[in-house]
């Protein structure tokens, strides 16, 4: 299929919420196969209820050789950070990955393993090797929200993800470069 001026690709969004992977149909997976095609940085307003705020979400592009799916993840959060360090992991971005979220039962949080080439991918970068997320403190006090929770200073480690998006990006699209060139070659 050809693509051109005003063409538009059906893209089919989906979230990673308590454990399972859901599509807006309310369609629910236990696992999502796919190669990932860019990652991107979407920023937005969003007004609740006459307040509007600025929010910030991480959108995976993954394809399955037909359709195109993206992954809207939080800006911050822990799920998208541990899924940037695992496929950090990986040489060959042609190879689709599969994502396994699960809940963890001690924690209640949702988690996530990722597969490449049918293994388990690992973290390329140790925890000591990221930046610290800390509490953020004023005159010797932890700041905490309405609700009481901690406040925490996020900006040097989002500042890390960022930077290593960026390379995986340029993995992503050097895979894709050298794809276009073999198949150009074979055309001679």
């Amino acid at each position: 299929m050809e693509m051109g001026p005003g063409f538009r690709q059906h893209v089919t969004f989906f979230k990673i919420k308590e454990g399972k992977i859901i599509f807006p149909d309310n369609t629910i997976y236990d696992t999502f196969k796919g190669i990932i095609t860019d990652i991107t940085l979407k920023e937005s307003e969003l007004t609740w209820q006459g307040n509007t705020s600025k929010v910030k979400q991480w959108n995976v592009t993954f394809t399955d050789g037909t359709n195109n799916y993206v992954w809207s993840a939080n800006y911050d959060g822990y799920l998208f950070q541990g899924f940037i360090n695992s496929i950090a992991s990986m040489s060959d971005f042609e190879m689709p990955v599969t994502l396994v979220p699960y809940k963890d039962k001690k924690t209640d949080q949702t988690k996530m393993v990722i597969y490449s080439n049918e293994e388990k991918l690992g973290w390329k970068y140790g925890i000591g090797e990221m930046p610290a997320v800390n509490p953020i403190v004023v005159d010797g006090e932890e700041m905490k929200d309405a609700k009481g929770n901690t406040l925490y200073n996020k900006k040097p480690r989002m500042a890390w993800v960022t930077k290593v998006v960026e390379s995986i990006n340029k993995m992503i699209r050097n895979a894709t470069v050298v794809e276009e060139v073999a198949v150009e070659g074979d055309k001679f």
